[in-house]
């Protein structure tokens, strides 16, 4: 499942096995339910953690989903809930995590603090707030622009990593040597046909992501360059996909695409079968 990747991230970090209690020999993380604070299987009860992923259908895809993160202390812990938070929005930054030929990644939106009882010990806490963003496979059917893009882009600027082309590990930061790239296409449409084929015009977005905004922007000035010297891609038959119209989005939301690329290409008619004569006898005339 899903929830088990950003769990494993949670429970794998060196930092927080020290940092958070113990349940089952376990860092104190769990899915939206909390066992019972009298269970035996606790080894102290704080600072401890809760997740929860909200699934959502957005018409503009500007998010899939939202990840909320609780982490309670008391007044009686080393660390305040502050400073693991900070902690845990460090570590998923930059961070694709894949689970087949599916990547997600979670962007921090914000944090705010909370307080639960008065007395002694004092329970007090933070909730850390991401926006949740899903990546599938989007290259197809051939002639795929997408693949073509992809191709392209891995030939010109052979460091990128490519989501849904490339073979990625199942955990991934994008980093200042190798920015991860996502090519999704928003819409196609058939704009003329003639006797040989139909001519059809896609729009692609590319989302680039690096280690920080400044060297985000050298890769998409770097990609925005290479298709406006070429022009043009192969497609997996060989026919160019042609780039009509390039714009550069240089504002700081990388999974709305900021490059756009239209382009056009040609699907050739197939070939009407032909009828084939079996023990066909001719006699001559004379």
């Amino acid at each position: 499942m899903v929830e088990t990747l950003f769990y494993n991230v949670l429970k794998e970090n060196e930092t927080l096995k020290k940092e958070l209690a113990s349940y089952q020999r376990e860092p104190a993380i769990f899915y939206q339910m909390l066992p019972h604070d009298m269970l035996e299987n606790w080894k102290e009860s704080f600072p401890r953690m809760i997740y929860n992923i909200e699934w959502r259908y957005h018409a503009e895809r500007k998010t899939d989903g939202n990840m909320a993160i609780d982490i309670y202390c008391t007044n009686e812990n080393e660390k305040a809930p502050e400073d693991i938070a900070k902690e845990v929005v460090a570590l998923f930054e930059g961070l694709f995590l894949t689970e087949k030929t599916d990547t997600y990644c979670a962007v921090w939106d914000r944090t705010d603090s909370f307080e639960l009882e008065e007395g002694e010990p004092v329970v007090f806490g933070v909730r850390i707030y991401f926006d949740v963003y899903h990546f599938s496979k989007q290259e197809g059917v051939s002639p795929c622009p997408v693949w073509a893009m992809n191709q392209f882009i891995k030939e010109y600027q052979p460091n990128c990593i490519l989501l849904g082309h490339d073979k990625v590990s199942e955990k991934l930061y994008a980093t200042a040597k190798n920015p991860i790239v996502f090519v999704k296409k928003e819409s196609s449409k058939n704009s003329k046909t003639s006797y040989a084929m139909a001519w059809m015009k896609s729009t692609l977005h590319l989302s680039v992501v690096s280690s920080d905004i400044e060297d985000t922007r050298k890769w998409i000035t770097a990609i925005y360059r290479d298709i406006a010297i070429e022009g043009e891609t192969i497609m997996q038959n060989g026919s160019p996909f042609l780039v009509m119209d390039l714009q550069e989005n240089t504002a700081n939301a990388p999974f709305m695409g900021q490059i756009t690329v239209t382009g056009q290409y040609g699907i050739l008619r197939k070939e009407k079968e032909k009828i084939k004569l079996n023990h066909a006898i001719f006699k001559g005339t004379h």
